[in-house]
């Protein structure tokens, strides 16, 4: 249970000014259209929003080059075009690393820039490459956020790369193509369309010509013909240049000489070439070293005709070049489709001719198959417009809708609401109204629980009566007949179709109905079954008589966790509450310090959810008490000047994404996710605690400097767990550590799933594993480990876990002795023991947390109720637990940090210095964004000497211990450092390291080797295994006249 800690400065007038002034914007409506009444959508078609920007150094034209296929140029134009048309602002990107892909990709993510696309990676390779360049490229895909892939590949690389996507089974994406591949039905054959079903690009019309036999064609009919060239006979000679640049320049000389293979070495440069054009070549490699030379020599007649030249085909296009050389870019817009006989057609679906004006170049149809069936916003669209157009619903009415995406971001889905709150478009966005109604009825979405959470929460506090007491009345029926209502919690009714895969004739595989669900049925006839219909597993196609019984263990462990009911007691978090206070009176009891101040507080518990911390942020805001939280005052200014907390980054991201709207800054003592160091997003978030990017950086230096390349690593399925194993993972590569598996756990998760985990740790053969994980999450684990008995791995821990008391217990220790991982340093903050002890309950009345830790502690009840009744006076001398413990202040110092640095940021704002913010002329107009300006400049050192101060993103210096398990001989498990870390320092000397008083995992007491492959010895040189990491290879002995004299050599030389 995590304590959300509010700093209050309680002694300020509040000031007759809006408090909802919103910093930062969302994206403008995707899809938006007027109507008297405004049904707000959020929907989610990407996963993030920031990208990267790449530069590419793109070849000069050759001066000589007719092409009958549109230029790349236009093509990567159109490709960026079509990527803004469905709403793709975050891709990713592939291409062949040659002229072809890195030319056509550069100009698309130039033009994809300027339509407000972002790139979340561009990865190149070549087939002749090595082939980890491909496996490396598909584990940055399966990582990505981006769910559409721009790929600028030649079909050779395409074929490789599909072929290696089979076998990950990495399916669901959506592929945008260039011609080279996207009509090739070599790739759809198979299970190719397993991974690029949906795909979707541009075609230029030339998939049935066979171009040698084209061009002889043509010729002929040309000869054949009498009023085009009359009296002249044309030829040809065709040559093979086998994809090669080398041999496409000696035939291009050669066709210039006049002379066979044998003499084109040389070009008799003294008489007139018998050559007057060249077609070709399909590659743009090879066709850029012909232009190149041929262009020295120019045929003036007819190069000058060329130029320009304009007639039309049979077919009625126009044949002309542009200055460049370039013909009108006209291209097919094609769809993979499956069709009723399971083969791949690829189905025009569009036209694009950019000879036309802009706005008309494409010309779309609704018959697209995409890689994945999400709608909803169409739909949302749909219904709107189809209920306009009745007269029964809403006559004289029309409803208009606005839809923002939200990119599957709780703080983006945030901003929108609040956008669509305030009814400002993208320009007025920056302020939100609340002095009048919102223009906004109702808002539909989101896809997924936890960015509704932020939405709802959020959007709760305004009443919208009319409709909202209507809404929860209504009962109709829908076209199919299905009623629609909503109980007194605002669900539906429960109805499920239960659905069983099938194989048809066609080998295709459907979603048989075999039955339904109706829980609004009486207990018993619920379930409507066909039994008779299934297809089972089993190739008998019979049930399973008796499935295992895989939840016997769990029931008889006496292993339930409970889950909170929104009282925190937990006493470490009640220690930073306390702490907090401790600092404030301290403060408040100087004389040098804030003088004619007093700072006061407000602390909150939140539950450890997302929906309370910020409803707690905005009861904050509001100024208003529990009781009056429920509407946000926005007609005066805020009196809350900064807020402390939370201990946790997901709830800490909702919390800074709301209040950062309004220039209060937060300050966090246990968010580490380094996704909070993006200023664009969290513009007033500050922490006290290094950022997650250094400690994921740390551990994989710290996993290198063991040796051990190979490991497993499990994370929690949270903002925290994902972004620090993300960096861990990318760092761990830089260093040569190959991942074994990754694992993710949730402390919702069923039971099943931690014993899968249990079950990859035991199949595993790395013996290290890195766990960047919670507290909670990690509970589960442990005591599925502890049940199975699963000892001898040498653990590498996160801050979160590494150190805390509550997790090293003696039951524990058998399985993570040894464990080794980063801590936060820790601190000695001299009377916090005696404030902690003198703490009563009659002493700060209302404390309803303290009064629940009080009785937990003492075993006994404010309520006459119980059998034993607390006094409020027992000793707290005689408690030992996490409340009472000061030996590890690590985290708790931060919280004493958070609020010195928001004293001494109101100390130079007093003292109005100069150059560092705005100057105040009087202390009871001070506003939180003049706090925010002097926070970001704070730079003081505390009683250890310790300086603190904020770099731009508001990140704390990264400094940590270095922690080791070992059993005390009294049996209690301590942390021992073992060394230190200190990103601050240069490379090469952060680590200050003890390897002699290391307790490791194994009962040798001997470091652990975890390697996939031991070194290969002299006189053998490396083989890397198929399908497997690099760590992973074989030893082969050195060829005939080669030699290896170290170890762990790749080559033999």
């Amino acid at each position: 249970m995590q304590i959300l800690m509010i700093l209050l400065l309680a002694l300020f007038t509040r000031a007759e000014e809006l408090a909802c002034k919103i910093r930062g914007r969302p994206e403008s409506p995707e899809f938006y259209q007027d109507g008297d009444i405004i049904i707000g959508g959020i929907f989610s078609f990407r996963s993030s929003l920031d990208g990267t920007t790449y530069n590419y150094r793109i070849m000069p034209e050759p001066p000589k080059c007719k092409k009958t296929i549109p230029s790349d140029y236009y093509q990567s134009r159109a490709l960026a075009k079509l990527v803004k048309h469905f709403g793709w602002t975050w891709v990713g990107t592939i291409r062949s690393d040659n002229d072809y892909g890195n030319s056509g990709m550069a100009t698309f993510a130039q033009v994809a820039q300027q339509e407000g696309v972002c790139i979340e990676y561009s990865e190149a390779f070549l087939k002749s490459g090595p082939k980890e360049k491909i496996s490396q490229i598909i584990d940055i895909i399966r990582k990505s956020t981006s769910k559409v892939i721009v790929a600028f590949l030649s079909l050779i690389e395409m074929e490789a790369l599909v072929e290696e996507l089979l076998l990950q089974n990495l399916t669901g994406l959506q592929w945008v193509g260039s011609e080279s591949w996207i009509t090739e039905r070599s790739l759809a054959a198979g299970d190719g369309y397993k991974i690029l079903n949906g795909a979707i690009g541009f075609a230029v019309d030339y998939r049935e010509y066979q171009f040698a036999e084209t061009m002889i064609f043509a010729i002929e009919e040309i000869n054949n013909r009498t009023d085009i060239l009359p009296n002249v006979i044309l030829g040809y000679k065709i040559y093979d240049a086998c994809g090669s640049v080398s041999l496409a320049i000696k035939v291009a000389m050669a066709l210039m000489s006049g002379a066979g293979e044998a003499e084109s070495s040389t070009l008799p440069c003294s008489q007139q070439s018998s050559i007057h054009a060249i077609i070709g070549q399909s590659g743009s490699s090879p066709t850029i070293g012909i232009a190149t030379v041929v262009g020295q020599f120019n045929i003036p007649v007819v190069l000058k005709y060329l130029k320009e030249v304009n007639f039309t085909m049979k077919n009625g296009d126009g044949i002309n070049f542009d200055i460049n050389g370039d013909p009108p870019a006209r291209y097919e817009l094609v769809n993979w489709q499956l069709s009723v006989n399971g083969i791949i057609d690829f189905v025009t679906v569009g036209l694009y001719d950019a000879s036309l004006p802009n706005g008309k170049q494409f010309i779309m149809n609704n018959s697209i198959v995409w890689a994945s069936d999400d709608k909803f916003a169409e739909a949302m669209i749909f219904a709107i417009e189809e209920i306009n157009n009745r007269t029964d619903i809403l006559p004289k009415v029309s409803l208009g809708y606005k839809i923002y995406d939200a990119c599957g971001s709780v703080s983006l889905a945030i901003k929108a609401a609040m956008a669509l709150m305030s009814g400002a478009g993208e320009a007025e966005s920056s302020t939100l109204p609340c002095s009048e109604q919102s223009s906004i009825h109702a808002i539909i979405g989101q896809s997924g629980s936890s960015p509704t959470i932020g939405i709802a929460t959020v959007v709760g506090q305004f009443n919208i009566p009319v409709a909202l007491q209507y809404l929860k009345k209504v009962n109709f029926s829908m076209i199919n007949g299905e009623y629609i209502n909503f109980d007194i919690n605002g669900d539906p009714p429960a109805r499920y179709e239960l659905l069983n895969w099938q194989l048809n004739v066609n080998g295709i595989i459907e979603f048989i109905t075999i039955g339904f669900y109706d829980a609004s049925l009486p207990e018993g006839k619920q379930f409507i079954m066909n039994n008779n219909s299934i297809v089972w597993a089993s190739n008998e196609g019979k049930a399973i008589e008796k499935p295992r019984d895989i939840t016997a263990k769990w029931e008889n462990a006496d292993n339930q966790i409970s889950h909170p009911e929104g009282m925190s007691t937990a006493g470490e978090e009640h220690q930073f509450a306390e702490a907090m206070i401790f600092a404030i009176e301290e403060i408040n009891n100087r004389t040098d310090f804030l003088p004619n101040m007093s700072l006061g507080y407000k602390i909150y518990d939140a539950c450890s959810t997302v929906p309370l911390a910020i409803k707690a942020a905005m009861a904050l805001m509001s100024g208003a008490g529990e009781a009056q939280s429920s509407t946000l005052s926005c007609s005066q200014q805020s009196s809350i000047h900064a807020i402390i907390g939370y201990s946790a980054s997901s709830p800490t991201i909702g919390i800074s994404t709301l209040v950062g709207q309004f220039n209060i800054p937060v300050i966090s003592h246990f968010a580490t996710c380094a996704c909070l160091s993006n200023r664009k997003e969290f513009p007033t978030f500050f922490r006290t605690i290094p950022s997650d990017y250094y400690q994921s950086r740390a551990l994989a230096q710290l996993v290198k400097h063991f040796g051990w390349t190979w490991v497993g690593t499990i994370r929690s399925d949270n903002d925290y767990g994902n972004s620090g194993m993300a960096t861990f993972i990318k760092a761990a590569e830089k260093e040569g550590i190959c991942i074994e598996y990754s694992e993710d756990i949730y402390r919702t998760n069923p039971r099943e799933k931690f014993l899968k985990t249990v079950e990859v740790i035991k199949m595993g053969s790395s013996k290290t594993i890195v766990a960047f994980a919670n507290i909670v999450d990690l509970e589960f684990l442990i005591k599925e480990l502890v049940l199975q008995n699963v000892t001898g791995l040498q653990w590498v821990g996160s801050e979160s876990w590494v150190s805390a008391k509550n997790v090293a217990t003696m039951e524990n220790y058998r399985i993570f002795k040894g464990t080794i991982g980063f801590s936060i340093a820790n601190a000695a903050i001299p009377g916090l023991k005696e404030f902690l002890l003198s703490v009563r309950p009659s002493s700060t009345p209302g404390n309803t947390g303290l009064i629940k830790l009080w009785e937990n502690m003492f075993d006994c009840s404010f309520s006459a109720l119980h059998s034993k009744t607390c006094t409020g006076s027992e000793n707290l001398q005689q408690v030992n637990n996490l409340y009472t413990d000061v030996s590890e202040l690590g985290v708790t110092y931060n919280v004493y940090k958070a609020v010195y640095a928001v004293a001494h940021a109101l100390h130079d704002l007093l003292a109005c210095q100069d150059n560092r913010g705005p100057c105040m002329a009087n202390q009871k107009d001070t506003l939180p964004l003049q706090a925010l300006q002097y926070l970001k400049k704070v730079n003081f050192s505390v009683n250890n000497g310790e300086y603190v101060n904020f770099d731009i993103n508001g990140d704390s210096p990264a400094r940590y211990e270095l922690v080791n398990w070992q059993l005390s001989v009294n049996g209690i498990t301590e942390f021992v450092n073992i060394g230190f870390y200190d990103a601050s320092l240069p490379e090469g000397k952060q680590f200050i390291m003890n390897n002699n008083s290391i307790v490791w995992a194994s009962n040798d007491g001997k470091a652990p080797k975890s390697v996939c492959s031991e070194s290969c010895h002299p006189g053998t040189r490396k083989a890397t295994q198929k399908g497997k990491p690099v760590c992973c290879f074989d030893c082969l002995p050195c060829a005939e006249g080669e030699i290896s004299n170290s170890t762990g050599n790749d080559q033999s030389v």
